[in-house]
């Protein structure tokens, strides 16, 4: 897989297919994988670009640094110009790249994202930072999978949330992690929301426990040229759980 040295850490990125370019954003987890359902598809009508995070605190803004990172491979790659889907801490990322260099997007799916915190939100990760503090790594993946996949999918299959719980306790670093939720629970562009103009579509699922519904309605409420799709299973990992659905969701927005 082709790497990118970023600050003296070499990212692992997947450039996929030909066409307009997409590029996939995960969230707080960082990786890459998070997007291998939806590859194939995507890749059939567009070239495809998915990153992982950095797996080291390099700033004091982990959302500015992957907004910088995004740009980086872009200038690597040669692509002026590309079009963003951000997951979660994604959103940030993608709302960051979007204020900051307008012209290097032209349309954006924000999936399961906010544009700033509100209370539930706060005692939300409030309590991920502290089970992650106190019962370390192992326990906050545990956790993590109650909030992340639907019930439905824990129940039907034990053995991908397994893996995931695994993936989650072998690639992450506790300080990494502590690091990336205060930069989440420190973004709001609740005030600047409305500077992007580019075409965008939002999606929330019903049941997600860590963005709920509402976060992303008001996202797309106070965007001004954006569409609001709401989805049904699969939790805050839609796009993995269901890539099928995720997909078919976003082929009215990309015209596929």
């Amino acid at each position: 897989m082709p790497t990118i040295n970023f600050h003296g850490e070499d990212i692992e990125y997947q450039d996929h297919g030909q066409g307009p370019v997409f590029v996939l954003i995960p969230g707080l987890g960082g990786r890459l994988a998070f997007w291998q359902g939806v590859v194939p598809a995507l890749s059939q009508s567009f070239r495809v670009i998915a990153l992982d995070h950095p797996m080291t605190v390099i700033g004091p803004d982990a959302i500015q640094d992957m907004a910088d990172l995004v740009l980086v491979l872009l200038d690597h790659l040669g692509i002026a110009q590309c079009s963003v889907v951000g997951q979660s801490m994604g959103g940030p990322v993608a709302q960051r790249i979007a204020l900051g260099h307008p012209h290097r997007v032209k349309r954006i799916v924000f999936s399961s994202t906010w544009a700033g915190p509100d209370d539930y939100f706060r005692r939300s990760f409030g309590l991920r930072a502290e089970i992650l503090e106190n019962q370390g790594v192992e326990g906050y993946a545990k956790a993590q999978i109650l909030s992340t996949f639907s019930p439905e999918d824990i129940a039907n299959n034990p053995e991908r949330a397994a893996t995931w719980e695994k993936r989650t306790i072998e690639t992450s670093d506790p300080t990494v992690l502590a690091h990336r939720m205060r930069a989440i629970l420190a973004h709001d562009a609740t005030d600047r929301i409305q500077e992007i103009t580019h075409p965008c579509l939002v999606i929330a699922v019903n049941g997600d426990q860590v963005v709920p519904p509402h976060m992303s309605r008001n996202l797309a409420r106070n965007l001004p040229n954006a569409q609001l799709k709401e989805l049904t299973g699969g939790g805050h990992f839609k796009a993995m759980l269901d890539p099928d659905g995720y997909v078919a969701a976003l082929k009215p927005f990309l015209n596929i």
